[in-house]
């Protein structure tokens, strides 16, 4: 058996499945991931407090595509609720596998690849932070490592959009393990307790919402862990700005430079953030290419629409909310408004608008060619 196999037949590649707003990002990642990789284990993690918000037309198509969705308890893990600690939760669960790679949602696989070229024993993989999000201030690192009587690694490395020199620092959107250590814990163990210590401390600066990150080489420090620092084709930041000719002469040629190396990076792992960061590049009509050729819709926007129907889109409902609620002496118009809108955003966040969603999307989700 080929070395490539072997390793692929010891690695689960995970992500997280929370409806409603990234099943549409998980059809895209697992048809992704099968038109590459058919083999590999993958396993989509959702909330078992949303099971009940899980289109019975996405199980089908995880069954249909030799993937698996399990349920995790994520109620009361962080206080208050911490979506990024997820993967944290999701990394936790057993498999059959000794290796794992963890994938933010909004990613998707572009080629094949080797788990062997960036998993090995007693490491994690992982490409650096692109900014500093976290640990500008040198200060910040030792009360993160103090609380396990750690000193910061002398270590440094370059952080990828920045070039800043920083401790390890790490972009967990593309996050790759050995599970167990040589002393027989879990990883994921680690880096959950980790994550929750830091939590509950109050000299950690700024730890919200990027726990997961500074967890992370806290974690592998404490596990005994060494790392391998991936090239930035595993996990390409789609995010850029585009070129507006309003703008002067040096800012279209820095903005046009960034949109040009995107074109020609050649990415395992495009980490896209939001899908209209692909319109203006070179991968544009790929999330289409991929639902026309493993679902019954054509398009994103045909997915997204038939998703949704005629039920209020979030995205409409909170800039509205946020304007007029900025506004101090509102018209009696205005005030009225602000009702109507306040009573939507609840609505979204009692889940009451979100049970809507589906209901033009047919039974099945499937190609018509793998139905018959």
């Amino acid at each position: 058996m080929r070395k490539d196999r072997i390793m692929q037949n010891n690695t689960s590649l995970i992500f997280v499945v929370d409806p409603p707003n990234l099943v549409i990002d998980a059809i895209l990642l697992l048809a992704s991931i099968r038109r590459h990789m058919p083999d590999i284990h993958v396993v989509g993690y959702c909330p078992a407090e949303k099971e009940d918000k899980l289109p019975p037309q996405l199980v089908e198509f995880f069954n249909a595509n030799n993937a698996s969705i399990e349920f995790m308890k994520t109620e009361g893990v962080f206080a208050p609720a911490y979506k990024q600690g997820n993967k944290l939760i999701a990394a936790q669960a057993s498999r059959p596998t000794d290796f794992t790679l963890f994938l933010d949602t909004d990613t998707l696989v572009m080629r094949p690849f080797d788990p062997a070229d960036i998993l090995k024993s007693g490491e994690i993989a992982a490409a650096p932070e692109g900014r500093f999000t976290w640990g500008k201030d040198p200060d910040m690192w030792p009360s993160a490592y103090t609380i396990f009587g750690l000193d910061v690694p002398a270590e440094r490395i370059a952080l990828a959009k920045t070039n800043a020199s920083s401790p390890p620092y790490f972009n967990a959107g593309v996050v790759g393990f050995a599970n167990d250590t040589a002393d027989g814990r879990r990883f994921a163990d680690i880096w959950m307790d980790t994550a929750l210590q830091i939590d509950a401390d109050q000299q950690v600066r700024g730890r919200r919402p990027w726990l997961d990150q500074i967890a992370l080489p806290v974690a592998m420090k404490r596990a005994g862990f060494g790392f391998t620092l991936l090239d930035k084709k595993w996990n390409l930041s789609m995010t850029h700005k585009r070129v507006d000719q309003a703008d002067n002469d040096g800012k279209r040629r820095v903005f046009q430079k960034i949109i040009d190396d995107l074109n020609t990076a050649d990415p395992i792992i495009a980490h896209y953030h939001n899908h209209s960061a692909m319109k203006d590049l070179a991968y544009s009509g790929l999330t289409d290419e991929i639902l026309s050729q493993s679902t019954c819709f054509h398009s994103y926007d045909d997915i997204k629409s038939r998703m949704i129907g005629d039920a209020p889109r979030k995205g409409d409902i909170m800039p509205e909310f946020h304007t007029l609620k900025r506004i101090k002496d509102k018209t009696p118009e205005q005030k009225e408004r602000f009702r109507v809108v306040d009573a939507m955003k609840r609505k979204f966040q009692s889940g009451e608008i979100q049970r809507q969603y589906y209901q033009d999307w047919p039974d099945s989700i499937l190609p018509a060619s793998v139905r018959r």
